[in-house]
């Protein structure tokens, strides 16, 4: 798709990160991770610039990079971006976003427990 709109004006900032999420999705789907974090991480960025800050779709972004780094097990990371997505969720008033928090934080508990058994596992030498 070209970067250039009807009128020859360049994509606005947010139809581009929009793009990209859609991309990462498609990658995620096809089970190829680390190029889905890519994709969500660029849209990130283009999100995080634009002013005022679309903190829904930040919100979104953040919770789709989380997932594509548990399916890829990174734990860790999947965290970070957990969080990320709480906070904007915890901001707002909206009775979705309320239930969102809830769900996020249901999955940032798993991603804090799995992570954390990985990393007992990695200092616990085997005995054999």
């Amino acid at each position: 798709m070209s970067e250039k709109s009807m009128e020859g004006e360049a994509i606005p900032l947010i139809a581009k990160s929009v793009l990209k999420m859609n991309e990462g999705c498609r990658y995620a789907r096809n089970e190829e991770y680390e190029t889905a974090c890519d994709c969500f991480l660029k849209a990130l960025v283009m999100q995080e610039s634009i002013v005022p800050t679309p903190e829904l779709e930040i919100a979104n972004t953040c919770r789709n990079l989380a997932l594509a780094y548990y399916y890829n097990e990174q734990y860790n990371e999947a965290a970070i971006y957990l969080n990320r997505a709480l906070n904007y969720h915890a901001a707002s008033t909206d009775e979705k976003s309320q239930a969102e928090v809830i769900e996020l934080s249901e999955f940032l508990a798993y991603c804090d427990y799995i992570g954390m058994r990985k990393r007992v596992r990695q200092e616990i030498p085997e005995s054999g």
